[in-house]
């Protein structure tokens, strides 16, 4: 093994509960954001605190690989150490946030390849992507450091960054409260949403720019009062 996926996920969101279990053109939440960094990497596997009884029978009921943490829930950097230490064969980590349905095979993949060369490489708003496409990919030894038991590598900055060719950072794609899953729902009616490689970011953009009504109060979905902070402090999966 060279690199793993572990997606951070949970059911004891405050302003979403059970948000990943939560369904859209077919799928559940889980099972997008799955399928999704699964076609960028073989050995991926979701971490989420023992207690989620009904997100481990779903990833189950997918044969997706789970790793179900008995430690403290909101320790969320222990639960992505122990995750990590069932496999000490990895070079790299890969860490993506369950609240992402359509984060990017090819932005995975992408940071994966700045990894090895840099230590440790993201993708997130602050490069100019939307809120939600969010990918770090790290050595071992990044991890090691990591001293925030909620948000993992706040603490560390990255050596490596992919930027988007255009700031693209007012858009949020990602699942945080009842009106991002409506905003979910209303765009997969009209594009193609089956993971893991559609919609891309370039079809979605088309999207919204034909359809100016897809939005409507859903157009970029405002932060939660409590998420007006970097895109790092934010609570997450």
């Amino acid at each position: 093994m060279s690199t793993l996926a572990i997606i951070q996920a949970r059911l004891g969101s405050t302003r979403l509960p059970k948000k990943v279990l939560m369904r859209f053109a077919g799928h559940s939440v889980i099972e997008h954001v799955y399928k999704r960094v699964r076609a960028a990497v073989f050995h991926t596997t979701v971490a989420c605190p023992a207690q989620d009884t009904a997100l481990v029978r779903e990833c189950h009921s997918l044969s997706i690989p789970v790793f179900a943490w008995d430690g403290d829930p909101e320790d969320v950097l222990g639960r992505f150490h122990a995750c990590a230490a069932q496999y000490p064969t990895a070079t790299i980590l890969v860490r993506i946030t369950a609240d992402c349905p359509f984060v990017q095979p090819a932005h995975i993949t992408a940071c994966i390849a700045l990894a090895h060369m840099h230590d440790f490489a993201r993708l997130s708003p602050r490069e100019g992507w939307p809120d939600g496409l969010d990918v770090e990919a790290f050595k071992p030894a990044v991890l090691d450091a990591c001293r925030s038991q909620e948000h993992v590598t706040a603490d560390i900055q990255p050596n490596a960054v992919v930027t988007s060719p255009q700031d693209l950072s007012a858009h949020r794609w990602t699942l945080d409260t009842r009106d991002d899953l409506a905003w979910f729902r209303r765009i997969s009616e009209v594009v193609d949403c089956t993971p893991p490689f559609h919609p891309t970011v370039a079809e979605l953009l088309s999207t919204i720019d034909r359809n100016e009504n897809l939005y409507g109060h859903f157009a970029y979905p405002k932060r939660h009062p409590d998420l007006q902070q970097t895109p790092d402090a934010r609570p997450r999966a």
